[in-house]
């Protein structure tokens, strides 16, 4: 099982970093002004490490390719604690709004389809990002995030720093508690860099079993 569980999540992530890579250099994918984020976290608990991905196809500017994939590790134990990859066609409705079909994985519930929609609303300064979601099979779990970020300007290279997301996902057939998180961000921005103070605050299936994880974070957009 823990070697499963490994393999799975490198190669999740592998495959997220090469998707972004590739998003880099093709001339089908718009490199635009949505960068490959990177960020690691390190804390009392254990790791975190997640890459995000946010492309559009030149070709089909309202088409593009969104992914998420993150892992988190304890210090004590020789397992992964949570592994989640995602990742969808996107299409542009209107505005900020999204709608997207892919697939949803973790190491509890497997691969599944997912359908979701996302609405962006931001400037040189925020981010504010909703983004509810649903498995497409019997027994689905439904999620919505919520991720805003605040960067007010210092000087021509640094920034302050603030983020919030939040998650909280069930089971509509029973009401049941899945998974839900609650992450803090707190830092200043060098260019394309940020760094900072962190906590991520998780709660697991029906009975929310809590896991909190308070330390330091380096994040980078790679444009």
């Amino acid at each position: 099982m823990f070697i499963r569980k490994r393999i799975i999540a490198v190669i999740a992530v592998l495959l997220s970093t090469l998707v972004g890579v590739q998003a880099q250099e093709s001339p089908v994918l718009s490199k635009g002004s949505l960068p490959l984020v990177l960020e690691s976290l390190v804390g009392n608990r254990g790791g975190f490490f997640e890459v995000v991905i946010n492309k559009k196809f030149e070709s089909v500017p309202k088409l593009g390719l969104f992914s998420v994939s993150n892992l988190v590790a304890e210090f004590d134990k020789k397992d992964f604690d949570d592994v989640m990859s995602q990742g969808y066609l996107t299409y542009n409705v209107v505005g900020g709004l999204d709608i997207m079909g892919g697939y949803f994985y973790t190491d509890v519930t497997g691969l599944r389809a997912s359908a979701a929609l996302s609405y962006t609303k931001a400037n040189a300064e925020y981010t504010f990002n909703i983004n509810p979601r649903i498995d497409l099979q019997s027994n689905p779990i439904q999620e919505t995030a919520l991720f805003v970020e605040y960067k007010p300007v210092i000087d021509t290279n640094w920034k302050y720093y603030y983020r919030l997301q939040g998650l909280y996902g069930f089971t509509p057939d029973n009401g049941d508690h899945a998974r839900s998180y609650i992450k803090l961000r707190a830092g200043v921005t060098y260019k394309e860099v940020d760094f900072g103070l962190a906590s991520n605050f998780d709660w697991y299936g029906p009975d929310k079993d809590n896991y909190n994880n308070i330390g330091v974070f380096v994040s980078a957009r790679l444009y």
